[in-house]
């Protein structure tokens, strides 16, 4: 499984990925649901919002009223190297509107590219909190979700 696409909506959660068959065949999917995911899933998402601060050069107080959004996830090549955009939505206060901020795509580094832009490369800490959120998806593809409380 290699998930594409993870997005905290307003009202649900979104999730694409592939499958590939023993036969070279390639399976999209794609899963919406309302149900709450566990709370480390957005414990996960939350993780990420220092990320977007640097990686877009924004001042530091703006993280306060963002809240991200979703991750895009591309492999580079045939390197099979990770590589990311993650969304986020900053509230505005002169505005009944919101301001959707998108970082610049980067990937991990490439042990064998001596010549990698290192402009082009996500922060370490930034790749493994984009896998603890990879994980959180996975979990919640299989049927993990919040547990409610049951009045009896």
């Amino acid at each position: 499984m290699r998930i594409s696409k993870i997005k905290n909506l307003k009202n649900s959660i979104l999730i694409e990925w592939e499958t590939k068959e023993s036969s070279g065949t390639v399976n999209f999917h794609m899963l919406e649901s309302t149900e709450r995911a566990k709370p480390t899933f957005y414990q996960a998402l939350l993780k990420l919002r220092p990320f977007v601060i640097l990686m877009c050069e924004l001042a530091d107080g703006y993280a306060e009223t963002m809240r991200v959004s979703g991750v895009s996830l591309t492999e580079v090549g045939d390197s099979c190297l990770m590589g990311a955009k993650i969304t986020a939505i900053k509230k505005l206060t002169k505005s009944d509107d919101v301001m959707n901020v998108i970082t610049p795509f980067k990937s991990a580094k490439n042990p064998e590219d001596k010549k990698q832009n290192p402009k082009k490369i996500m922060p370490e800490k930034c790749l493994k909190a984009i896998g603890k959120l990879i994980s959180e998806a996975e979990a919640y593809i299989k049927g993990e979700r919040e547990q409610t409380k049951l009045d009896i």
